[in-house]
């Protein structure tokens, strides 16, 4: 009977040690996934962060041709206001011009009826 009972026991260790195992080969299976995962994951973050440092670069460039675009703006519309004085002044020496070419022909004409 002790010798059953050993047998038994002897086959319980076997199943016992043959569940460790196959236990120990799922759990090793896992930790190989949760790597290859750490590792997508890993390389996920680093092409997530060159794509933020990427489109930073493109902001800033994007800033400063806004601002370089402002200034041009800016120094456009002061060399309008220029020309539109240069032009009211243009026009107001045309008038005086006028005025003085009508003087002298109404001098003229009344030198000439007289």
């Amino acid at each position: 009977a002790a010798n059953a009972q050993i047998d038994a026991m002897v086959i319980e260790k076997d199943e016992t040690t043959s569940k460790l195992n196959k236990l120990e080969s799922e759990y090793q299976e896992c930790l190989t996934e949760l790597e290859l995962a750490l590792e997508a994951k890993e390389k996920f973050v680093a092409e997530s962060s060159r794509n933020i440092e990427d489109q930073k670069m493109e902001l800033d460039e994007c800033r400063r041709k806004k601002c370089e675009q402002a200034d041009e703006i800016k120094h456009l519309n002061d060399n309008v206001r220029s020309l539109h004085d240069d032009i009211e002044e243009l026009k107001n020496q045309l008038k005086s011009k006028s005025n003085d070419v009508s003087s002298e022909i109404s001098v003229l004409k009344f030198e000439l009826e007289a």
